[in-house]
């Protein structure tokens, strides 16, 4: 009886000594980040997350937030680092994040909250930094021109920097000297139908490029120099129409957007044709480097 007794006591000790160790054992804080936009944001922006917190078997101490990026400079900042009263439990709070404008790369933000047992937890959210598109008008000065057929009685090249006729000069070898447009080489005998195609003049560095799917109104600058860029030809070939747009650099190293306005295409009779093509053009120098 004795024995029982004994054994009695030990299991009802251990059973108490459990409950216990029991009782000391507490639950992390939760830590809940909604992100309130997508992925990936652009240099300059805004970035904001939803965060709630809560502690179950404590008191709320603190709760602070880091960003880093990870381009091995900027290092990593503290966006907040906060202490709570007595008694708070739960928290909700909106952080706001201004992305860099001068980095490319990953972000992380770190939210951590810790409890008066102390016990933490942390959760962390990732975004990627991209490049900032630039869009640059041109200036919204329109100016416009003529190019007359280059064997006609008028003026058949044009300096788009002056805005001035250029004629052929001593030679055609040697003719529209500087001139941003010339009348192509096309149809240019007696009797034959004017032909809207251009080429630059002579010790000219004017290139072009037919801009496809633009707008004379609204595509910018970036669009026509990377489009002059990957496709920049020294004579536009193919008969424009009326309607068409092309981008030129400039002899002068400006850039511009060119409409063709209006063809006439009366024939060149003996040499003293009238056919010529209006346009109009926007220009401007290039922009400053980002």
């Amino acid at each position: 009886m004795k024995k029982s007794s004994f054994l009695m006591a030990m299991f009802v000790a251990s059973a108490g000594f459990f409950a216990s160790c029991g009782d000391d054992l507490t639950t992390a804080p939760t830590v809940t980040v909604n992100e309130l936009a997508g992925n990936d944001y652009v240099q300059g922006t805004q970035v904001s997350y939803s965060v709630q917190i809560s502690a179950t078997d404590a008191e709320l101490a603190s709760f602070k937030v880091t960003a880093s990026v990870a381009d091995g400079v900027s290092g990593s900042a503290t966006l907040l680092d906060t202490i709570f009263a007595k008694n708070v439990t739960t928290a909700s709070f909106t952080i706001r994040y201004n992305v860099p404008t001068s980095n490319t790369g990953a972000v992380t933000l770190t939210f951590a909250a810790t409890d008066d047992t102390p016990s933490t937890t942390s959760e962390t959210a990732t975004f990627t930094i991209v490049e900032a598109t630039v869009s640059t008008p041109f200036p919204a000065t329109v100016l416009t021109g003529d190019v007359s057929h280059r064997w006609g009685a008028a003026q058949g090249g044009w300096n788009m920097d002056t805005n001035t006729g250029v004629s052929m000069g001593a030679s055609q070898a040697q003719g529209w000297a500087g001139a941003d447009i010339v009348h192509g080489t096309s149809a240019t005998a007696d009797g034959a139908t004017f032909v809207a195609n251009f080429s630059r003049g002579y010790q000219s560095n004017t290139t072009f490029v037919k801009l496809e799917g633009a707008n004379f109104a609204t595509t910018d600058m970036e669009t026509v120099i990377a489009a002059l860029d990957a496709n920049g030809v020294t004579e536009i070939s193919a008969a424009a129409v009326v309607g068409d747009l092309f981008g030129i650099h400039m002899n002068n190293g400006e850039f511009a957007i060119m409409r063709i306005d209006a063809i006439s295409t009366t024939a060149n009779a003996s040499k003293g044709g009238v056919g010529h093509f209006t346009f109009s053009f926007k220009k401007g120098e290039a922009p400053a480097a980002k």
